[in-house]
């Protein structure tokens, strides 16, 4: 990773206004690409409530990339079991919900070293398959996730009237 020093952790409450600092980038992209789907970014209630949310539940894990102890990127995720149903099997399994990394550290390794985070995690858990989506403007999150291994395996599309 170009030689830098970095370290992951679990994010604490200090992290919420750096959390959302990176979220801001990459929330303000999907607004302007798809604004009848996102809203643009505010610091409100509703984030807070999503980070206090996210913070308590078990299943969840939120994760920063530190360089030089300040954080450059952050990884949410969830680990869990979802139920068979009429159409699937009961999967044990790990999805990226987020993973953002800041404008200026893109391209040094801190989105893989993220995801090799996830694996990581899965693995120690016993899981064997994570999911992840983007939507399909975000070319920098395809390669991205392309170079560290995931694979299309269902594609949603829209219809708009």
């Amino acid at each position: 990773m170009d030689g830098s020093k970095f370290r992951i952790r679990s994010a604490s409450d200090a992290d919420k206004d750096a959390v959302f600092d990176l979220f801001e980038q990459i929330q303000s992209l999907h607004a302007k690409a798809e604004p009848t789907f996102f809203r643009t970014p505010e610091r409100d209630e509703t984030f807070n409530q999503f980070f206090d949310d996210l913070m308590a539940d078990p299943e969840q894990s939120l994760v920063v990339i530190c360089s030089n102890a300040v954080p450059v990127g952050f990884c949410h995720y969830f680990m869990g079991t979802r139920p068979k149903n009429i159409y699937q099997l009961e999967l044990r399994f790990a999805y990226v919900y987020g993973l953002v990394v800041s404008e200026h550290h893109r391209r040094r390794g801190f989105g893989r070293a993220l995801l090799d985070h996830v694996k990581a995690d899965a693995k120690k858990a016993g899981i064997s398959v994570i999911g992840i989506d983007f939507w399909s403007f975000n070319d920098t999150a395809r390669r991205c996730f392309h170079n560290a291994g995931f694979q299309v395996a269902r594609e949603h599309m829209w219809l708009s009237l």
